[in-house]
């Protein structure tokens, strides 16, 4: 990008190449962008000469001689007639007398810049300069950058600071945009911009270190566990499409069932969600499809659903298998707390790529299955001492699987894992877990994939029971009701709480009257009625009934009627200087 006040012109050719007219590029002084175009060369340098004096007249530059047409007599005349600047003024004689005037930077606090670039982003609300699900999407990690750096001054602040903030990688990215900002006020409020460093580091580490995955046993199967059981199960359709379907965390968010075609095992992602804006279709092995198979048959399962509270929910699917969450520092099992691991980076894309890769032997196929390049794919690559695990990997199943499903998906994983280099990988597995070496020769085409499907079923079924149940069955799980209350429209959720009271509500969401309030408020800023409201509404009516038995009926048959005592009735009617009929 040009800097303001330099012109240049540029050449439009037509289709066959021919030089058709000139355009004079360049930005003005007050940021305006004028595109005058001409047919002949010299009218366009005329215009360019003209702009480029103009903007430098209005920064106090002295223009060109010849820009002006002047002959040397005529230029020391209008010189020392003060018309012009003399001829030694330049821009940058003029920028080091205004350094010396003005100090080389403002100082601010964090939270008052960040306001400013807020201001600045949404300057024009029909057309804001980020997009406002983006902003949302970096709007935890720059409320705690603010909650933590919010007093901290511009001239405070180095990449030092960052380097000891407890914060994922992702955050410190997002935050980088509002420093940079910073850096190119006029006076800037920052020299440079501290996290550049910090970041650089970053990419440098996760170039030349090895690439991560989840290990298979048992980290994955406890994930894969606690998906199927935890938050009534609507983690477990993101989770598959994550692994198995190497879907990113975005595509799956914007993803539906309309989008899964069962018929024909595939998953399709079309460009307005993928993250190459190209429409992909991603095959389903056996597994994966019968796992999204059963997120099918659950009345109103939706993937919407599991985002609205997804980094809290995914952190403790993460905990469950014992790896530290981000959002979520406390394990459930503070026992453990010392055993935790941290999560690999990418570990659910790269464990994907990585077990295909393997699978297939094939990098520009695995490339475009996953959606990602042949030169990404080999960072991913771990060689083929994991073929192990990849077999492992297209086999696993949800603890608590019927005989019934393990038979067919089993059935089907061996009969395409044979057609492929995992093969020998496969025997030797199957035999480790007791599979019988009758079913499983040496010559592949002898196999019998039913035969051994239902053996190696029977056998995961027998493990399965032997094992210890699932530490975190028994962990509390969020209601359904509140997710669905959430995600209602802020006109629903006004007309629930003007209707029902909090002691009611609560009841019926499974959440406490607080986090009701919280969310209210920081969401749609609604409040919940005041206390005591709800008892003064009732017993508003309860004395208008009072009011209107009392001049028909006794004390007594009013109290049954309105289901109180009759020392109630007694009391109430005295507070209100009624009295009933008598008996």
């Amino acid at each position: 990008m040009k800097p303001r006040g330099k012109f240049t012109t540029k050449e439009n050719h037509n289709e066959d190449g021919e030089i058709i007219s000139h355009t004079v590029m360049g930005t003005k002084m007050d940021g305006t962008r004028p595109r005058p175009t001409f047919k002949t060369t010299q009218e366009a340098d005329l215009e360019c000469a003209r702009l480029t004096d103009e903007a430098l007249n209005e920064q106090g530059v002295a223009p060109n001689r010849r820009s002006m047409h002047l002959s040397r007599a005529e230029y020391a005349d209008a010189v020392n007639a003060n018309q012009i600047k003399p001829r030694d003024v330049t821009l940058t004689t003029l920028a080091t007398k205004e350094a010396k005037k003005k100090p080389s930077k403002r100082s601010a606090k964090i939270s008052v810049i960040y306001d400013e670039y807020k201001k600045w982003v949404y300057k024009d609300e029909n057309n804001p300069r980020i997009s406002q699900e983006s902003f949302r999407d970096r709007k935890n990690a720059k409320d705690r950058f603010m909650t933590d750096f919010g007093d901290i001054t511009s001239d405070e602040i180095v990449d030092l600071d960052f380097q000891c903030w407890q914060a994922p990688d992702k955050s410190l990215r997002s935050l980088s945009p509002i420093l940079t900002w910073a850096t190119r006020q006029r006076p800037p409020y920052m020299t440079l911009n501290p996290l550049l460093a910090v970041l650089k580091t970053i990419e440098v580490k996760q170039k030349t270190s090895a690439p991560e995955i989840i290990p298979v046993e048992p980290e994955l199967q406890l994930m894969l566990d606690a998906s199927a059981n935890m938050f009534d199960g609507l983690l477990f359709g993101p989770f598959v499409e994550m692994i198995w379907a190497v879907m990113r965390t975005k595509e799956t968010a914007r993803q539906s069932m309309d989008l899964i075609h069962f018929e024909e095992r595939k998953v399709s992602v079309p460009a307005r969600i993928g993250k190459p804006r190209k429409s992909k279709q991603t095959d389903l092995m056996p597994n994966a499809h019968y796992m999204l198979g059963r997120c099918r048959i659950i009345p109103g399962y939706s993937f919407k659903k599991a985002y609205v509270n997804f980094a809290n929910h995914f952190d403790a699917l993460k905990e469950a298998a014992l790896f530290i969450g981000v959002r979520c520092p406390k394990c459930y099992r503070q026992k453990d707390r010392k055993k935790m691991k941290p999560w690999p980076y990418n570990g659910p894309r790269h464990s994907g790529l990585t077990f295909h890769a393997l699978m297939t032997g094939n990098f520009t196929f695995t490339a475009a299955w996953g959606r990602t390049s042949v030169p990404l794919l080999g960072r991913c690559y771990l060689g083929e001492s994991y073929d192990r695990f990849a077999v492992i990997f297209w086999l696993m199943l949800p603890t608590g699987t019927s005989l019934k499903d393990r038979v067919v998906v089993y059935f089907e994983t061996i009969v395409h894992l044979l057609g492929t280099r995992l093969k020998y990988a496969l025997k030797r597995y199957l035999l480790e877990k007791g599979v019988s070496e009758s079913l499983c020769p040496k010559d592949f085409t002898r196999w019998n994939p039913a035969k051994i499907a239902r053996q190696f079923a029977k056998i995961k079924i027998a493990q399965e029971a032997k094992m210890p149940p699932l530490l975190f069955l028994g962990l509390p799980t969020k209601p359904v009701k509140w997710l669905e209350f959430q995600a209602l429209p802020k006109a629903a959720i006004q007309r629930q709480i003007d209707e029902t009271p909090a002691s009611q509500l609560r009841n019926l969401l499974g959440v406490s009257d607080t986090a009701i309030a919280k969310f209210c408020l920081k969401r749609h800023g609604i409040k919940m009625k005041p206390r005591g409201f709800w008892e003064k509404e009732r017993i508003q009516k309860l004395d208008a009934k009072i009011i209107k038995l009392a001049q028909t009926m006794s004390r007594s048959d009013a109290a049954h009627q309105i289901g109180v005592s009759a020392d109630y009735l007694r009391k109430r009617a005295k507070a209100m200087g009624i009295s009933f009929i008598s008996s």
